[in-house]
């Protein structure tokens, strides 16, 4: 069983066409309204969250999604894409158990040498990659133009993209200078490149 998710433009569409993506009753008045359709979105996305939490025996799923406002439509969306395009598929969960088949840090930009390093003295760290997530190259605080750049990100663990985030070398945790780190947003870049060059 797996659960995908709709894009906004099609969960539109059916709405207009009175097709409920939601099991709810259609009110014709306000379902082609814009801004109960947003609404409506938001709280579909919360659901194929909770579900596909359910099926893969998650816990504490309600507590994160309290406030349905916390949705952002966009995101969410881009956040499709960005895990269609590294991984495939994306079922609505970025908690995964099989974070090596995913994570893009892991399986294209660390060379086999890094991870057998990463294995043997930092193993202990590395159950934070079981949460995935968007890591962008260029920062969005520096280039907010950048969020929804889908060449400007990869699928990333959360441990290596904290460390990032922190100017510690993800390799060893050590201290990055800026030129380290840059080092570091240059394998990204190439990642980048070679997919959009040869597909993933």
């Amino acid at each position: 069983m797996s659960y995908k998710i709709k894009e906004y433009e099609q969960f539109q569409i059916d709405c207009n066409n009175k097709r409920c993506n939601r099991n709810t009753t259609y009110n014709i008045k306000t379902c082609v309204k814009e801004f109960k359709q947003k609404d409506c979105y938001r709280k579909y996305l919360i659901k194929v969250e909770k579900d596909s939490a359910k099926f893969l025996n998650k816990k504490n799923v309600d507590k994160n999604y309290k406030d349905l406002n916390n949705v952002d439509i966009e995101y969410e969306a881009f956040k499709q894409k960005v895990w269609l395009r590294d991984y495939g598929s994306y079922d609505g969960v970025s908690t995964k158990q099989n974070w090596m088949e995913i994570c893009v840090f892991w399986n294209s930009i660390l060379t086999v040498e890094e991870k057998k390093y990463i294995l043997k003295n930092h193993s202990q760290d590395l159950w934070l990659n079981k949460k995935l997530g968007i890591a962008h190259i260029e920062s969005v605080g520096r280039s907010p133009e950048e969020k929804f750049n889908i060449d400007n990100v990869v699928l990333c663990g959360e441990y290596f993209h904290s460390l990032l985030d922190q100017y510690k070398s993800p390799v060893t945790q050590k201290d990055m200078t800026n030129d380290d780190r840059n080092v570091w947003l240059q394998r990204m870049k190439n990642y980048i490149e070679e997919i959009k060059k040869y597909g993933t």
